[in-house]
Order: structure tokens, then C-alpha cells, then sequence
């Protein structure tokens, strides 16, 4: 299948903080790709990790994304044709949301053509299951999948049929939403806050008292 490379990317989870890592990922898919539109939807409920309560509350996971993305551009300077947003609307919706579902409404928002894909950004640590979210079906003809590294190796799986999917050559990070939670409710102060973290957020999250900081 010839792979048109998609406008507009969404990237989609808890963001339970942003961190660097994050910022790290879109630069690796803007580098990649040329994609002019990448933007951020944090999940009120991650759908994978149901039982996993976000440790932040949803507006304040969504206040730093605002700041981190307001600390892109000194980061990666050379990004400078890409246009980063957040869209809150599955905050809104509350509970879990269906990636189908935000898709559909952001695809008619966009007023995109029928065979106009959006891309969607994964890690491949979810290609085992792929098939089993919820109407795969209709997802895969909405959207080109873009499959960043979350493995150490690239999984011998193959994509399910229906799929079509660019892969994302990114460094392979530790689990750093986690590292912080647990620096900060150790008593870490901005600098040690800040070798995971954009300083903005980094001072946000000890101006708030998140994470037991």
C-alpha cells in the first residue's frame, strides 16, 4: 500500500506529567515524517490502564501540557514549521473515551476527505492488541498508525491486515511519568525535577504539591 504521509498526528494518553520524553517523541515524528500538525489528547481514564487512576488531576495534567508545549521551540528550535496543540475533549467527555470515536469527530472537524487518514501514534508495545480495540475495523481506514518504539527490539508481530503504519526510529525511554512521580514524592527539588522535565513543569509540579512533592 503507498503510505501518504497524513497532515495532522494525534498523540493520545495520561500525560501524568509531560515530560521530555514526550517532547522527545515529537520531535523524532516532525523529524521523520515533515507531519505539520501534531497534537496532544490527554486520556481522563487511559483505556489501558483502567485500574491505574491518574495520579494529577485532569486539569492540572492539562495545565502542563500548555507549558510544555510553550517550552517546545527553545528545545527544538529547528521544529519551527510545526504546529503543536493540546485538545482536551476527551477531558471534557469524561470516563473512557474510544480512540474511534475522537478520531471520527476530529476527521469531520477537519472536514477530511473520504481516504484522508489522520495519523495515530502508538507505541509497539500495543501491536499485539491491536485488533481488539474497540471497532478496529473503522479505526484502520481513518487512520495511518505511527508506531514509535517503546521495545527494546522491534516485535516480530505483524501489524493486523487491515492496518498501514510508518514506523518511528525514537530512542527507547524508561517509563519517566513514573521516575517523576516518584523523585517528586521524594523530596526532589526543580534541578532534579528538571533532567525529566521541561523547567516550567518541573516548577508547576512543586508549586501545586503534585506527587507528594
Amino acid at each position: 500500500m503507498d503510505i501518504r504521509i497524513p497532515k495532522r498526528a494525534i498523540i493520545g494518553g495520561s500525560f501524568d506529567p509531560v515530560h521530555l520524553g514526550h517532547l522527545h517523541l515529537i520531535h523524532s515524528i516532525y523529524e521523520s515524517t515533515g507531519i505539520s500538525r501534531i497534537t496532544l489528547i490527554p486520556a481522563f481514564i487511559n483505556n489501558f490502564k483502567q485500574d491505574a487512576k491518574p495520579a494529577a488531576p485532569a486539569h492540572r495534567r492539562c495545565e502542563m501540557l500548555h507549558l510544555a508545549l510553550t517550552a517546545y521551540p527553545a528545545l527544538y528550535p529547528d521544529d519551527c514549521a510545526l504546529r503543536l496543540d493540546v485538545d482536551e475533549r476527551e477531558i471534557r467527555r469524561g470516563g473512557v473515551s474510544y480512540t474511534v470515536d475522537t478520531v471520527e469527530a476530529l476527521r469531520k472537524e477537519d472536514k477530511m476527505e473520504d481516504g484522508e487518514r489522520l495519523g495515530l501514534v502508538i507505541g509497539d508495545d500495543l501491536i499485539a492488541g491491536l485488533d481488539r480495540w474497540h471497532r478496529f475495523s473503522e479505526l484502520a481506514t481513518q487512520v495511518v498508525f505511527l508506531i514509535c518504539r517503546r521495545l527494546p527490539k522491534k516485535p516480530a508481530l505483524p501489524l493486523p491486515r487491515q492496518a498501514c503504519a510508518i514506523y518511528i526510529d525514537n530512542p527507547v525511554h524508561e517509563d519517566s511519568s513514573s521516575m517523576v512521580r516518584r523523585k517528586a514524592a521524594s523530596g526532589a527539588d526543580v534541578s532534579g525535577l528538571s533532567a525529566y522535565l521541561p523547567g516550567e513543569v518541573a516548577r508547576y509540579v512543586l508549586e501545586h504539591r503534585l506527587y507528594g512533592a
